[in-house]
């Protein structure tokens, strides 16, 4: 996918592993259209709907919905995609405590039917938080608490002596050993919760301009691999 955030103006792909094909998506037009599979072609799909004063970060299929996470009120926003109806989601606003007040939420995505976000802080210490939707619905619950700063410390030969570590958060992967896929700099690595240890995954160097913009933005569109037996 074209890189630029405007949604007109960027080309989308699928593309099959497997059968090592790729297709080309026709050209969107704007955001709120629908592919339809049948005929290859983009449609309108439901009512315009005005995002005005909205700071809405990309949107994660959940529960048959697109949910989008509004950054500014931190409340969601949704649409169905059978009923293609657009509409605030009633779902328990994140947790945040007097001391979190600093701890910007830096991911939002969905695992295996579960909703997951990370409140993140790099001022003064270095914490993250991983909280979980419970299943019914009624609140956030902490699944995980990383100290940053003594993480760091405990693997010096990764990220190197620096006055102010930075990292990156990259995905979340849950199973019977879940992890937390970060970026360093020069590295791509995993943080075990079992063991609390980390694991190189990857050597990754981004130049100067790169790494400033994941300083400044915090938040990156990792897509997770999706195993499926249809052709593209």
């Amino acid at each position: 996918m074209h890189c630029r955030r405007d949604s007109t103006c960027c080309n989308y792909y699928v593309y099959n592993p497997t059968t090592n094909k790729m297709r080309t998506l026709p050209r969107l037009q704007n955001s709120e259209r629908k592919m339809t599979a049948e005929t290859g072609t983009w449609r309108l799909s439901g009512d315009p709907f005005s995002f005005d004063n909205l700071i809405l970060h990309d949107g994660v299929y959940w529960s048959g919905k697109i949910v989008w996470l509004n950054l500014q009120t931190e409340t969601f926003f949704s649409f169905d995609v059978d009923k293609e109806e657009y509409g605030e989601m009633l779902l328990p606003k994140p947790p945040i405590e007097d001391e979190w007040r600093h701890y910007k939420i830096k991911y939002f995505n969905e695992w295996r039917g579960n909703l997951n976000l990370i409140r993140y802080s790099n001022t003064g210490k270095m914490q993250i938080y991983i909280f979980q939707l419970k299943e019914e619905q009624s609140e956030w619950i902490i699944k995980h608490h990383i100290d940053g700063d003594k993480l760091m410390r405990n693997n010096a030969h990764l990220f190197g002596n620096q006055d102010r570590y930075f990292l990156c958060i990259l995905s979340l992967v849950h199973g019977e050993d879940s992890y937390l896929v970060l970026y360093i700099p020069g590295h791509v690595v995993a943080y075990h919760f079992r063991n609390k240890k980390i694991r190189k995954l990857s050597d990754l160097t981004l130049d100067l301009d790169d790494q400033h913009a994941l300083s400044t933005l915090g938040w990156t569109d990792v897509h997770q691999y999706i195993q499926t037996f249809s052709h593209v």
